[in-house]
């Protein structure tokens, strides 16, 4: 047996092709996938909150970065435009800092 070649979704030609929807159907409605997108940039940005927030519990300090860069950066690309929720743990950091340096 040789093996069968590779075939790309974008070369099917065929009318009974799977990569194509079946016949009579049609594209998703705009609005309702919008909706479903925003939903789920929404439910990311919760996810992402909860992961810093629970990585920040268990001195995870890399990893508390890293998700709320993917908090701020869901923020900015969705449509709700939430307040950041780490701006009393950033506001308490620049008055440690300021007390600590007012030590030395």
């Amino acid at each position: 047996m040789s093996p069968q070649p590779v075939v790309s979704p974008c070369s099917c030609s065929g009318p009974a092709c799977e990569h194509r929807p079946p016949a009579g159907t049609t594209k998703p409605d705009r609005e309702a996938s919008d909706a479903t997108v925003g939903t789920r940039l929404e439910q990311e940005l919760d996810n992402a909150e909860r992961k810093a927030w629970d990585s920040l519990a268990r001195y995870k300090f890399t990893m508390f970065g890293y998700w709320c860069g993917v908090w701020v950066h869901l923020n900015r690309i969705s449509d709700c435009k939430r307040p950041n929720p780490f701006k009393p743990a950033v506001q308490l950091a620049r008055t440690v800092r300021a007390e600590t340096n007012a030590r030395r």
